[in-house]
């Protein structure tokens, strides 16, 4: 599906995506530096992915991981450095919370060092501390 939105065409397809411009931006990003290429490019194939684009050039890019009833987890959520401050960062979010794959979705998660607020003007909220609790595995080679 593709729509315009203040001139970015928007899209859900991964393949109408520049999907190794998003993988360098997310290897070089605070929560993705522990990840490859091959991780991160899984990563789309199991998750709603929601890019900007004008033309061939990506401007932004969101992924949500979701039982796509319950609940979901935005993963990745991001305007590339050239496009931000201009509202496309909101058109991200609407688009996100809108994906096809997402619509009956009530509640929604995500974790951020800098950007809360931004979150908080969409409705989120900050979590009771010491609600989440996590497992990391080392990798094998």
């Amino acid at each position: 599906m593709n729509r315009q939105e203040n001139q970015a065409q928007i899209t859900y397809l991964p393949d109408e995506m520049d999907l190794e411009r998003v993988c360098d931006f997310i290897m070089s990003s605070y929560w993705g530096l522990e990840l490859d290429k091959a991780q991160i490019m899984g990563s789309f194939a199991h998750s709603s992915c929601v890019g900007l684009m004008t033309g061939d050039t990506q401007i932004a890019f969101a992924r949500a991981v979701s039982d796509r009833t319950t609940c979901a987890h935005i993963k990745d959520f991001f305007v590339f450095d050239d496009f931000r401050g201009k509202g496309y960062g909101t058109n991200l979010l609407r688009e996100l919370f809108d994906h096809p794959d997402l619509l009956a979705v009530p509640k929604w998660y995500l974790g951020t060092k800098d950007a809360h607020a931004f979150y908080r003007r969409h409705g989120f909220k900050p979590s009771p501390k010491g609600i989440y609790m996590y497992r990391h595995l080392a990798r094998t080679a």
